[in-house]
């Protein structure tokens, strides 16, 4: 059944789903329940009306929820997800064609939008400070942009619409052209950029190999932001949680994960696992590596096998055998410069002791 919440009610990856909303001309969406979007009909109905003009119109976000079923361990079947899970599938594309009509791919300059990325599903959220008109001047496409009361000095969250392949590349352009127009942005240590990788195609125990793996590389994940951000009040090493497998299949314990570096918990409300790590940053270059990095880690457990992975990480007790164990998750080593010894002994002994 949909449901239609309070704007000051909507969490950050509702949108996956209003993210399809553009905001009127010269309005951030903040507390503001007017959107335009000519198209929003062949979102939400079914079967969609013929559009005549581009009139504005005004239309509540809404929230949507798939059934549990009971017969299958899928992380979409598993829990009762919101927002993405039900039309997160074709919603991209539409983005695409929507962008597409708009013009906004005829534009020369795009560069990311070129490059090949993943097709698994990520959400974006980059908070910046230091936007003095509140971005009220910027038209965003792929992004919207809101205040969070978190952050001092101006400060705005951007967040992305659902998006793998071209989306993602035409949101890294848009996202350059907001710091080029803002160049006064800045990040103190309030800001980071969170990135939701989607797992609804992972069944329960992949997604406790995804967190068994995740644990024996946090550090090596660490390593590629500042070091401020390792175990910050909102980036707690997951190592240290003594966290078993139920509370990664079980949503009763989820809220209580929000600030560790991998949050799992969103995994019952948006079917996603959650990066938190990462400093803010102007450098696209950079979050998109980041990005691609988040990205490879994930897709590899929808493939695995627990039994595999478990057996795997009972194997590490080398410098050799944990970089094999690196390239069988990324096909590459992308740390070569780190020592590998040092940066996993510890959590790979914690991995094993969880996995019994």
């Amino acid at each position: 059944m949909p449901v239609n919440p309070q704007p000051a009610a909507i969490n950050a990856l509702d949108v996956w789903l209003d993210g399809a909303l553009e905001p009127i001309a010269g309005q951030a969406i903040v507390n503001q329940q007017v959107f335009q979007n000519p198209f929003h009909q062949q979102f939400f109905a079914n079967p969609p009306p013929p559009i005549v003009d581009d009139a504005e119109q005004e239309l509540q976000p809404v929230e949507y929820y798939e059934p549990v079923s009971v017969a299958k361990t899928l992380v979409k079947n598993q829990f009762k997800l919101k927002a993405n899970s039900a039309l997160a599938e074709d919603m991209p594309q539409r983005y695409l064609e929507h962008w597409e009509y708009l013009g906004l791919l005829k534009d020369e300059k795009l560069k990311w939008f070129k490059r090949p990325f993943d097709p698994r599903l990520v959400g974006v959220e980059v908070e910046v400070e230091k936007i003095v008109d509140g971005a009220n001047n910027f038209r965003a496409h792929a992004w919207m942009i809101t205040q969070d009361g978190s952050l001092k000095e101006d400060g705005v969250e951007l967040i992305s619409v659902p998006m793998g392949g071209k989306q993602l590349g035409y949101a890294m352009d848009e996202l350059e052209k907001f710091f080029a127009k803002y160049k006064a942005a800045s990040f103190s240590h309030r800001c980071s950029i969170h990135v939701h990788v989607d797992v609804r195609d992972l069944s329960t125990d992949q997604l406790w190999a995804l967190v068994l793996s995740y644990i024996c590389l946090e550090d090596l994940f660490f390593s590629e932001v500042h070091p401020l951000r390792q175990n910050c009040t909102y980036c707690l090493n997951l190592a240290d949680a003594n966290i078993k497998k139920k509370d990664v299949t079980s949503k009763e314990n989820h809220g209580n994960l929000k600030y560790f570096a991998l949050n799992f918990g969103t995994c019952s409300t948006y079917g996603t696992v959650e990066f938190r790590h990462h400093g803010g940053t102007k450098d696209v270059a950079e979050l998109v590596k980041w990005i691609e990095l988040c990205q490879k880690f994930v897709e590899y457990f929808a493939k695995s096998k627990l039994d595999d992975i478990v057996k795997f990480i009972h194997t590490l007790n080398s410098t050799s055998m944990y970089e094999a164990f690196i390239r069988e998750i990324f096909g590459v080593n992308p740390w070569p410069d780190k020592n590998l010894q040092e940066m996993m002994q510890r959590n790979v002994t914690i991995a094993k002791r969880l996995s019994k």
